[in-house]
Parts: structure tokens; C-alpha cells; sequence
């Protein structure tokens, strides 16, 4: 249970990033009861951002890190044991998506823009994956904590493929978003 913030103590919204939420049958939950979950933990402004386990909250000003270890904990009678939390400012997002290292990028229907989440700063200029012209990704660059990748959708392949790379590289204590869904976050927080 996080502690109770004292009267005077600021709040600060928070996204917290659930891997593996509703994705191919595993985890399971609906988004009513995830908000009613945070919400019983004490947070405040509960809401959640599509149903891929987005959830915005306010909570008292702390490390992210210190606070996805306690999300995690609390979670767990909820959403079982494994469960893994990265936690952003919603400050932090916003800064993300006014960055925009996408920016440069041709978009069209077949490219796809993900952000990988990493629970620690980025190891600089990610390898390109061994065979881009059969794998159709590319990595885009990183930031601190997060590293972005493209993906041409229509020579067959997908975001696992994808994914497969980046845990290679990064470990499994990721999660990652696309585009739109960063972008839906901020606006969800407006």
C-alpha cells in the first residue's frame, strides 16, 4: 500500500507501462478492473489508455523505478505473480512525444513506430538486426530509458519479430508501445 501523502505533498501523474496485459489470451483483465485495483492501492485519478495495460494515476512525487516495484507488489494478488511494471512521468512522455525521432521517418500504412520501454538508460546506438532486408526492422535510435524501432508490415512481418530482437538485445523487463499509444497517453492525461 503506498503511503498516504500528506496534505501539502504534491501529486504527479504517473503512466504505469503492464507487459504483457491482454495480449494473446495471457493476463487477462478488464480495464475496470485494473482502475479499481490502482484505486485500491490508494492512487488517485485512476485511469486507463486502451486496453494493452496503459494506466495513468496520480501519486505522490517518487523514483519510477521505486514505484513499479511497488505497483508490482501490489498487483500481485490481482494479476499473479512475474507481472513486470515500468513506470513513466507523464511529463516524461510528453517530452517523448514532443521529441518525435520519428520525425524524419517516410510513414505510411505499412510502417509501424514502436517505443521499447527499458527499466534502465539505453546502451547507445542499438545493433540494426542481422538481416533488416527479412526482418523489415530498423532501430530508430534511443533515448534514457526507451528505444525506438520502425517496421515495414507488408513484406509479411510483425511486431513479434520485432519484439524477438529487442528482448535478444535488452532482456524480457521491457515492454513496448506504438506510436499512437504513446500519443494516446498524453492525450488521455490532458
Amino acid at each position: 500500500m503506498p503511503p498516504e501523502p500528506h496534505p501539502q505533498q504534491d501529486l504527479r501523474t504517473y503512466v504505469a507501462l503492464l507487459r504483457g496485459i491482454n495480449v494473446g489470451g495471457r493476463r487477462k483483465i478488464k480495464m475496470a478492473d485494473l482502475r479499481a485495483a490502482f484505486a485500491d492501492l490508494g492512487y488517485a485519478n485512476v485511469k486507463t489508455v486502451l486496453a494493452s495495460g496503459n494506466v495513468l494515476f496520480d501519486a505522490a512525487d517518487q523514483e519510477c523505478s521505486t514505484l513499479a516495484r511497488t505497483l508490482e507488489q501490489g498487483l500481485r494478488p490481482t494479476l499473479g505473480d512475474g507481472l513486470r511494471i515500468l513506470v513513466r512521468t507523464i511529463a516524461e512522455m510528453a517530452d517523448l512525444l514532443a521529441a518525435d525521432p520519428f520525425r524524419d521517418l517516410p510513414a505510411g500504412a505499412q510502417t509501424k513506430f514502436y517505443v521499447t520501454f527499458l527499466p534502465v538508460p539505453a546502451r547507445p546506438a542499438p545493433p540494426q538486426p542481422a538481416e533488416r532486408s527479412a526482418s523489415a526492422a530498423a532501430f530508430v535510435g534511443s533515448a534514457k530509458r526507451e528505444v525506438f524501432s520502425a517496421i515495414d508490415v507488408s513484406r509479411g512481418r510483425g511486431s513479434i519479430d520485432l519484439i524477438a530482437q529487442i528482448e535478444q538485445q535488452y532482456g524480457k523487463v521491457v515492454t513496448t508501445r506504438t506510436w499512437q499509444t504513446v500519443a494516446h497517453i498524453v492525450a488521455a492525461a490532458s
